[in-house]
């Protein structure tokens, strides 16, 4: 963590609609999308979604709820609705994303690890390298289901609930 500031300003709140747009696969409760290279995002927002991002290789600094974290290899960052984020990713970058419907996800609470709070207060976990492959097998099975032009609603809920429920 490098700094933590309290500033009281009005804050907007994204739809994940909003993202469908640029979606490289998805449905109705779920985008999936990749971060590759430089992405900044100035102007702090929150969403009513879920996010959980894969960082295979990273560096820069994301801002949740005003405190800076240091982007690193191998490392998810989660985004619960109403958190407040903004970010400088730096160009080497490359990291999955899931938007998740906050319905959708809650589906799974009763088997996370930890309470919600817990990663709400804690929103960057480092992976060693079998937990970071056990995991990026899994986002790159939900684009591929969510690609396919039959896409098993099923496979895509428990790939979710092992992402969602990973043990490190």
């Amino acid at each position: 963590m490098l700094n933590r500031s309290s500033e009281n300003i009005a804050v907007p709140t994204l739809d994940i609609h909003e993202f469908r747009t640029k979606q490289i696969a998805g449905k109705e409760e779920l985008i999936f999308n990749e971060i590759i290279g430089e992405n900044i995002i100035h102007k702090p927002h929150k969403h009513d979604f879920f996010i959980i991002i894969l960082f295979d290789k990273g560096s820069g600094v994301h801002n949740i709820d005003s405190v800076d974290y240091t982007i690193g290899d191998n490392e998810v960052h989660v985004l619960f609705p109403g958190q407040i984020h903004k970010w400088h990713i730096n160009k080497e970058t490359k990291a999955y994303q899931l938007m998740i419907e906050s319905t959708f996800l809650e589906q799974f609470a009763p088997a996370f690890r930890f309470s919600f709070t817990n990663y709400q207060n804690h929103p960057v976990i480092s992976l060693d390298h079998n937990n970071y492959t056990q995991l990026l097998y899994e986002f790159n099975a939900i684009r591929s289901e969510l690609l396919d032009e039959n896409p098993v609603d099923q496979l895509i809920s428990a790939r979710s609930g092992v992402i969602c429920c990973h043990r490190e």
